[in-house]
């Protein structure tokens, strides 16, 4: 760090001068509380994600930089009324389904951040479609490897895998203990709906991510057309 350059820390260790203390995390959202110095606030954020905790402390500290009178309060209401962008972390609900499309763009650490969100769903089980990262190069492979591997200690419970590299994410889910009936390969976005339709039932959470190119915005799409959901036994 260049001399005379103040550092503002932010995060949600002990030592951070803006720590986020992470109060509740689902689908629906996040609460959590900011404290910096002797002032603390709680904060409802309309985005789920522990990730999205950690960006309102960065946000409060960028504000710390730059207006060091602000109120806390004021940025408390402002970062409570935020509301996710197209594609990214948007909840909606379809036929008694929780879905969370967030596939505007995908990478190795959005896309764990993506699963550990989908691993707090609460009264039904997690399916995650995952569809491919674009520009990862000679890493490609390995990375989709290590994020079936993640998806699986996250306790997802159905995985499908859409795209170039759909091998190589369900690979790395069985090696880290998913069973073979969980994992499903999908060509486009149709057999996607068509496993998603088969397996899941009201209550359930679908987690659906991967980069832009992948065009899984089609897999809501096609899901919001569906009388109905076939009920999984």
């Amino acid at each position: 760090v260049r001399r005379g350059v103040r550092v503002i820390s932010f995060g949600v260790s002990a030592g951070a001068e803006v720590r986020c203390e992470v109060l509740w995390s689902g689908g629906k959202g996040s609460r959590c509380r900011v404290t910096c110095g002797r002032e603390g606030r709680e904060i409802k954020l309309k985005v789920p994600g522990v990730h999205n905790v950690v960006n309102a402390a960065a946000a409060v500290a960028a504000v710390r930089a730059v207006e060091p009178g602000y109120s806390l309060g004021y940025v408390a209401e402002v970062l409570g009324e935020f509301e996710p962008v197209w594609m990214r972390c948007q909840v909606e609900r379809v036929r008694g389904v929780e879905v969370i499309v967030d596939c505007y763009n995908a990478n190795p650490e959005s896309t764990l951040a993506a699963l550990q969100v989908l691993g707090r769903h609460e009264g039904g089980r997690r399916i995650a479609v995952l569809g491919e990262m674009h520009e990862l190069g000679e890493a490609a492979a390995r990375c989709h490897y290590e994020i079936g591997e993640g998806a699986a200690r996250t306790g997802v419970d159905e995985l499908i895998a859409v795209g170039a590299h759909g091998e190589d994410v369900l690979a790395g889910a069985r090696a880290a203990g998913m069973e073979m009936e969980r994992l499903h390969l999908a060509r486009d976005a149709a057999e996607v709906v068509r496993e998603v339709a088969r397996c899941a039932r009201e209550g359930d959470c679908v987690l659906i991510k991967g980069s832009r190119r992948a065009h899984l915005e089609e897999v809501l799409e096609l899901l919001r057309q569906m009388p109905q959901m076939t009920v999984a036994e």
